[in-house]
């Protein structure tokens, strides 16, 4: 059985102290409510310059990620909250179901793998961020998970390096009870957010967070699929994946070092998604034949698209025009279909 390092735990204990204190936390821990209810959320603190370069002086014991299959820069942040990558198919799943996890936050904008999870008895909590920072509405979900869902938590965004670090450091405040400074620096010096998301570290360490009081006021279904609501929010979602990977395309699809977060791959399932949650609203559905069938063209070109930034990422050197051509005709069709519908 693997088992997560614990990044503040000495370096000292052996293999077997490892794995009888992982199961001690797994059975005997003080449920999260409890936790909860006694952590209060610590003050934002005083940072002169950026909060990145501030998050490098906070003394941490060193440690690495762990990395299991599928499964990325793993780091047990504390016996309540595991940060790490987005798991991709049912073997990282069942690894989480293993290390005891039983609520699943996705802070990704891909649909998440939330019936495979429940099947194996774990609750997924889908609150997609963007990489600029965290909103309040946002931030008062992820408390609100954190404090009200059952732990241990695994917090995820794709690579799990930027913003599920954050989201994660939410609940490291708000469920844990730690200082925003150590927050901050677990974000920089175990995961590895980047200097480019100065948004995200800012939002731990300057801004609100919830009191418990204001997260059980706050109305959330603990939705394990965010889906935009209506066609306006469909397209600004389809809007800033296409943008991405207009960028991404002039690269041939090698990621930005200064947007590191930023996946040609998952970015073309972000553009999917949302292709085909477009064509669940009514007002599409009913709609025009002309904009149907646009539709109908838009997801068959994205699908098309991520089969073969699928196969490129597999290492077909070829697949690289196959992509390309197919986000040609992607953004062909909505060009498309901007002339007659946009406005």
């Amino acid at each position: 059985m693997k088992h997560i390092r614990t990044p503040h735990r000495a370096a000292a204990l052996g293999i077997c102290a490892l794995a009888a204190t992982v199961l001690a936390c797994s059975t005997n821990r003080q449920p999260v409510a409890d936790v909860a209810a006694t952590a209060p959320v610590a003050e934002p603190i005083a940072v002169d310059g950026a909060v990145y370069d501030f998050a490098a002086t906070v003394p941490l014991t060193p440690s690495e990620p762990e990395e299991h299959g599928s499964l990325h820069n793993v780091f047990r942040l504390s016996e309540n909250i595991v940060s790490g990558s987005e798991p991709h198919d049912a073997d990282a799943l069942r690894q989480l179901k293993e290390w005891g996890i039983r609520t699943i936050i996705s802070v990704d904008g891909s649909e998440p793998m939330a019936e495979e999870a429940a099947a194996l008895g774990m609750r997924y909590v889908h609150v997609p961020i963007q990489y600029k920072g965290i909103t309040s509405d946002e931030k008062m979900r992820i408390a609100k998970t954190f404090r009200e869902l059952e732990g241990p938590f695994y917090v995820h965004c794709f690579h799990g390096k930027h913003r599920g670090p954050a989201a994660a450091a939410v609940g490291r405040v708000v469920l844990d009870g730690i200082g925003r400074d150590r927050a901050v620096a677990e974000m920089r010096q175990y995961c590895g957010t980047a200097k480019s998301y100065e948004g995200l570290y800012q939002a731990i360490a300057l801004q609100d967070l919830p009191d418990s009081a204001a997260s059980a006021a706050y109305e959330f279904g603990f939705d394990p699929v965010s889906r935009p609501k209506g066609i306006v929010g469909t397209m600004v979602h389809i809007s800033r994946a296409h943008d991405h990977l207009v960028d991404l395309a002039a690269r041939d699809f090698a990621a930005d070092p200064l947007h590191p977060d930023v996946d040609a791959l998952n970015e073309a399932k972000k553009l999917l998604t949302n292709f085909r949650s477009s064509m669940m609203l009514e007002d599409i559905k009913t709609g025009p034949s002309d904009q149907v069938e646009w539709f109908h063209s838009s997801i068959s070109d994205s699908e098309r698209l991520v089969a073969a930034l699928e196969k490129f990422r597999a290492g077909n050197q070829a697949a690289k025009d196959e992509a390309k051509a197919a986000f040609a005709s992607v953004k062909k069709t909505c060009a498309t279909c901007h002339d007659s519908y946009r406005n």
